[in-house]
């Protein structure tokens, strides 16, 4: 193998959540020098930390906009019975207050991964879009 084979390998080991350190360890093995390992390391790193990061960002305006319409749904809920709470009104609103609850979940996940996606120990294809 020369080394832009070792260089795909180390960013498919990158990309799969892999330590930095072992990485490291497995390019100066094959050959490749130290400093041109921590450069290529440098970019593997900042590439997945990008991913992330978009990926975050897209998680986060997702559930952002989804737990805005149901705060809204309730709101208008709400300020529109007519006489008193309904049954279909009391379930409505505990339903989409529940989903309500999870978008909240999953948009701190979203922020978390558009905030500090390197402290993240999940695999690429883990993080959902």
């Amino acid at each position: 193998m020369n080394t832009d084979e070792f260089v795909v390998e180390a960013k498919a080991r990158i990309t799969w959540g892999e330590d930095p350190a072992s990485v490291r360890g497995f390019l100066t093995a094959s050959g490749m020098t130290a400093s041109d390992a921590d450069i290529a390391i440098q970019e593997l790193v900042a590439e997945r930390t990008k991913e992330l990061r978009k990926r975050g960002l897209i998680s986060t305006c997702a559930w952002g906009t989804i737990l805005c319409a149901c705060v809204i749904f309730d709101i208008y809920e709400f300020s529109h019975r007519a006489s008193g709470p309904s049954l279909r009104q009391g379930k409505a609103m505990f339903y989409v207050g529940f989903f309500g609850i999870f978008a909240i979940w999953r948009l701190m996940n979203g922020l978390s991964d558009l905030i500090k996606p390197k402290s993240d120990a999940r695999l690429l294809c883990d993080v959902e879009e």
